[in-house]
């Protein structure tokens, strides 16, 4: 619902009224690898004989093509950016929507009203150094970076999850009737 943002959309709109039961969004942004989704493509090529593209990747059989987990998932389809000696620190930002009941009607043509709940979560992660990924990855198996100091005075972890709940009220002040 865009009611959040803007709830004049609602009120001039074209809708009497507007639901959502529920819905989840999910954002998560980081610094330390990406999927190579040419190797997914090359994997199904090599199994299937052909490759897809993205609605045809998650068939059944495309799908058993690149996805069954075993040891060597991460190695194929995962490119990492970092390892113990790169310089950059790394960072990951999550954040987490979950809107548990919004809905908006009109009382009258020129007024809407509305109450909306959610369910926020924010974890940031900053200045992470490199050889404690490594180390976290590993599961603190790595005995080439056993025994050294490691630079994170400057690490930064931060977690926040909190409710929303809010009444909207919206009418429309002045209509020049152009919009539709």
């Amino acid at each position: 619902m865009g009611n959040d943002v803007n709830p004049a959309s609602f009120v001039d709109g074209r809708f009497k009224f507007d639901l959502n039961l529920f819905s989840t969004n999910i954002n998560i942004y980081q610094n330390f690898g990406y999927f190579d989704a040419g190797k997914m493509r090359a994997a199904q090529n090599a199994t299937l004989g052909k490759d897809f593209w993205w609605k045809g990747s998650f068939q059944s059989d495309n799908l058993n093509a690149w996805s069954q987990p075993d040891s060597a998932f991460i190695d194929n389809f995962i490119v990492h950016k970092y390892d113990q000696n790169t310089k950059s620190t790394l960072g990951m930002n999550m954040n987490l929507q979950f809107d548990i009941l919004n809905f908006m009607f009109h009382i009258n043509p020129k007024i809407a009203v509305g109450f909306g709940a959610k369910m926020r979560s924010i974890t940031n992660i900053d200045n992470m150094d490199p050889k404690l990924a490594v180390l976290a990855e590993e599961g603190l198996d790595y005995p080439n970076l056993w025994n050294i100091k490691l630079n994170e005075e400057l690490l930064n972890i931060n977690h926040l999850t909190w409710a929303e709940y809010g009444f909207t009220y919206s009418q429309v002040v002045m209509d020049e009737k152009n919009i539709f």
